[in-house]
């Protein structure tokens, strides 16, 4: 039997224990020994998968932004245009049959080729392209340009949203929360006039709302059997966008706009940094009582990022800045050092 360092390290301690509790006299305890043998060669081995998620990762982002830049570019447009010369109404209903085509494609290819996952993945993604250009051309039969267009959002979200849930595509499900919170920002935008506040709140308090809006609906995909996989995924967007919120409310509180900020002490800010720090604190704690990693590291992420900026706010001004580096040296290297020690805890269990 081939073990890593680490299982050795566990199985030499079992053996140990057992010897020391009458379980087994030594003479076992060597042929126990005998059954199994550490290979140093396996930790050393080059990671292709990580190399294959990052190459089909910036593959998928670049695809994203040439797609992008394609639609916002007028002279590539005119160029497809003139190369599918057609209404834009067929235009759409090509796009549309062709992500159909897609999807089914890619959701067969999975089936045949289940261990292929970010190549399967990638497929869906040009799926996903092709729902991008049917709603463009949507959009310029309907009219929507300068009128009520993230009616064509809030459209792809759900397109999405239902390809992720029925195909079971991580990618998929990732663009509906992206579109989703896209629209969430373009619909409030456009209903308030595109005006800095929207019933009376600013972007990072909207979406401090919307985080944890996505928070509560991740908790309620634990319930059913097809959401189950995205619960991970959609709590960590949650809290990302949450904890992200209140760390711009704890810089620039609910206002809009810079001069009517700069007029204002940060001490105005400190609810924010306060609330900042409890949710962080709270989000901890929560996560080693239930040995969430994503809550407990996120709680861990902006706990740091609250106390420097708050640091940075504050003493900036006030100190001498070799003294101001200094503290920040010391405090950087604790840091280091208290990570370092429960890194080799996590190793030597």
């Amino acid at each position: 039997m081939i073990l890593n360092k680490k299982q050795g390290k566990i199985m030499e301690a079992c053996i140990q224990r057992w010897v020391q509790e009458g379980y087994i006299d030594e003479e076992t305890a060597g042929k126990l020994r005998k059954t199994y043998q550490i290979s140093a060669a396996r930790k050393a081995a080059f990671d292709w998968k990580n190399l294959s998620l990052i190459a089909f990762f910036f593959s998928i982002i670049c695809i994203v932004l040439a797609t992008t830049m394609l639609i916002a570019d007028k002279w590539l447009m005119a160029l497809l245009d003139a190369l599918i010369d057609t209404s834009d109404t067929l235009k759409t209903l090509f796009f549309a049959l062709l992500a159909g085509a897609l999807y089914y494609w890619a959701n067969l290819r999975k089936k045949k080729y289940p261990k292929q996952v970010f190549s399967n993945e990638a497929l869906f993604m040009f799926g996903a392209v092709s729902i991008a250009f049917a709603l463009t051309y949507l959009n310029f039969v309907l009219g929507l340009e300068k009128g009520d267009f993230p009616i064509l959002i809030l459209l792809a979200t759900l397109i999405f949203g239902c390809v992720g849930v029925y195909l079971h595509s991580s990618l998929t499900w990732y663009l509906a929360l992206l579109a989703l919170t896209l629209w969430f920002g373009t619909e409030t935008g456009y209903r308030s006039g595109w005006d800095t506040h929207f019933l009376g709140m600013n972007y990072p308090l909207r979406f401090s709302f919307f985080g944890l809006f996505l928070v509560s609906l991740s908790f309620l995909f634990n319930r059913f059997g097809r959401t189950k996989q995205f619960v991970r995924s959609t709590f960590a967007a949650g809290l990302i966008g949450l904890l992200l919120s209140f760390w711009l409310l704890s810089i620039f509180g609910n206002h809009g706009d810079l001069d009517t900020w700069a007029s204002v002490g940060q001490w105005h800010f400190l609810f924010w940094a306060i609330l900042l720090g409890v949710v962080s604190v709270g989000l901890i704690y929560y996560g080693l009582k239930k040995e969430d990693k994503i809550a407990r590291e996120l709680g861990i992420i902006f706990l740091l990022l609250n106390i420097y900026t708050r640091y940075f706010e504050y003493f900036w001004d006030n100190l001498h800045k070799v003294l101001f580096f200094i503290i920040l040296a010391i405090s950087f290297w604790i840091i280091g050092k208290k990570a370092e020690n429960f890194w080799n805890l996590t190793e030597k269990g």
